[in-house]
């Protein structure tokens, strides 16, 4: 065990909310085997709260910064600072400037929080948010990580170019990158010739294919066959493939759940479909047990051919049909999933995992050989650290 071991995570999503990512699994990780954690996440501040579509997150994030954190017993320890210069993509908030000194304009200061906590050097320092990269400069580090789950560089209107210019600096200074994806992996090889390891996204196994779930209160009034998408409802979920899909099956439920970043309002004038909002990740495996096939309907970009998708292992640990679009790394992964183009492949596929779903041990048996413990098993050899 590596009880006198400190790892500062700073990660994009807090600690506790509706969608759980990657990073937090490796934190979970690094619990298990005695580390003290640190898990730091994105910035608020009064400007966030004009955001109407965040505002939930957005209130999350204050009474936990509000409470001065979230504690799980005496070695975790989650946090979000308030800043008085958030980094938008806007005037003056775009700046350099703003990029540089937000987090040294925290209320109250983040390092003094870092000190008060013990967590004033660590032994690994973890990036999955670029919004941190200041830490380099006053976090002592045994080792230093970047997980890099999606380049941000290929989306200059959605961030300020001095923050993408983080993902440089990250490349050049960081000891490992971490890549989920291969275009990713190629991407990065050709910054850096060495430290960069690929580790797609895994699953907790048994979270998703164990235990006896009863019927969700949902399912009381959703008529089967259901088909259920579990993940945020972001720019890339393909809302018009998804209403094409669903408006010529009136037989079958399209379930939706998570957090609603888009306009979903065609999808909504259907009437089977069903948009449940957030669900925590604990109930997550009740819907599964009672669906009969999972979705992952994205749009094509760049950035979508660089997502592992984690949804993918977990609608597979639940024994699942997948059915969805497709793109180059899905392509890669050689799972049992069905892919598409379009959306008339989309629907034929989904008739054929209603049809026929196929044997659910097949496809438990990827899942498991792709659990979060074995993808920190290589992380953690690869660092030299103990488990």
């Amino acid at each position: 065990m590596a009880a006198d071991k400190r790892l500062i995570m700073a990660a994009a999503n807090y600690w506790g909310g509706a969608i759980t990512t990657g990073t937090q699994h490796y934190a979970r990780q690094f619990l298990r085997t005695g580390w003290k954690v640190a898990y730091l996440s994105d910035q608020i501040s009064p400007l966030h709260l004009a955001r109407l579509r965040s505002r939930a997150f957005t209130l999350d994030k204050f009474r936990i910064w509000w409470r001065g954190g979230v504690r799980e017993g005496d070695r975790f320890w989650g946090y979000n600072h308030l800043t008085l210069l958030p980094v938008f993509n806007a005037p003056i908030l775009r700046s350099r400037f703003a990029v540089r000194h937000s987090l040294d304009l925290s209320v109250p200061n983040l390092f003094g929080k870092l000190r008060a906590e013990g967590f004033d050097e660590a032994d690994v320092l973890w990036f999955d948010h670029l919004i941190f990269t200041g830490l380099l400069d006053r976090i002592r580090a045994g080792a230093t990580v970047y997980r890099m789950a999606d380049d941000a560089r290929l989306f200059p209107e959605a961030y300020p170019p001095a923050l993408l210019a983080n993902t440089n600096r990250m490349l050049r200074e960081v000891d490992l990158v971490v890549v989920t994806a291969q275009r990713l992996y190629d991407a990065v090889v050709r910054e850096r010739s060495e430290g960069v390891l690929y580790v797609p996204n895994g699953v907790d196994y048994d979270h998703f294919a164990g235990g006896d779930w009863e019927p969700p209160e949902d399912y009381a009034s959703i008529p089967e066959p259901r088909v259920v998408y579990a993940g945020s409802l972001e720019p890339w979920f393909d809302t018009d493939l998804l209403y094409d899909v669903a408006r010529s099956r009136p037989g079958v439920s399209f379930v939706i759940i998570g957090p609603v970043r888009i306009d979903l309002s065609k999808l909504r004038r259907l009437e089977n479909v069903f948009v449940l909002g957030r669900r925590s990740y604990d109930v997550l495996p009740g819907y599964f047990a009672h669906a009969d096939v999972g979705i992952i309907p994205f749009r094509h970009s760049a950035m979508i051919d660089a997502v592992n998708p984690i949804k993918l292992y977990e609608y597979l640990a639940a024994g699942l049909p997948v059915v969805a679009t497709a793109w180059e790394e899905l392509r890669r992964l050689g799972s049992p999933a069905l892919l598409a183009e379009g959306a008339g492949e989309f629907g034929e596929a989904l008739d054929q995992a209603l049809r026929d779903p196929g044997d659910p041990e097949e496809k438990r048996a990827f899942a498991r050989e792709r659990s979060w413990a074995q993808r920190f098993a290589t992380i953690a050899a690869t660092l030299g650290i103990d488990r």
